[in-house]
């Protein structure tokens, strides 16, 4: 049996239904949001527990249901020059939150919503639920509305 990379890394992961389950996921060469966008239909969870600290050990989450991802310890910086927009978002799951995309290449907010083809949006500097993180992932199919803020 032949030995697979490995490069671990934790997230917090929350579902639809509010559901929490942090773990691992292997990222092996890989960006947080490359593992997010391949084409798998579920993101792999080891080592995983839930909101109530139950073990889990190896969950399969449908990359459909997660409301939002957030990557332990990942700092994203914004490149020089790079066009960014506060925007408030409402999930499937009652969450509000507000954060950073980051819009450079589109001339409005609109453009850069209409244009998107990936499974997630980015969201720098969010806030959700009296907590900051330094970027969350959020699933593009369990955002009910989304809303600029000046």
């Amino acid at each position: 049996m032949s030995e697979y990379p490995r490069e671990d890394k934790p997230l917090a992961v929350s579902l639809s239904d509010n559901t929490l389950i942090s773990g691992l996921v292997n990222i092996a060469g890989r960006t947080t949001q490359e593992v997010l966008e391949d084409e798998g239909p579920d993101l792999v969870l080891y080592d995983a527990q839930d909101g109530d600290g139950m073990p889990l050990k190896t969950v399969f989450i449908g990359k459909d249901r997660i409301l939002w991802i957030a990557p332990d310890g990942e700092a994203v910086k914004p490149e020089a020059g790079s066009l960014l927009k506060q925007v408030k978002f409402r999930l499937a799951g009652g969450q509000v939150l507000t954060g950073k995309v980051e819009i450079s290449g589109f001339d409005r907010l609109s453009d850069y919503f209409h244009a998107r083809r990936e499974r997630f949006y980015k969201v720098m500097e969010a806030s959700l639920m009296d907590r900051t993180y330094d970027v969350l992932y959020l699933g593009i199919q369990q955002v009910l509305w989304k809303q600029p803020v000046d």
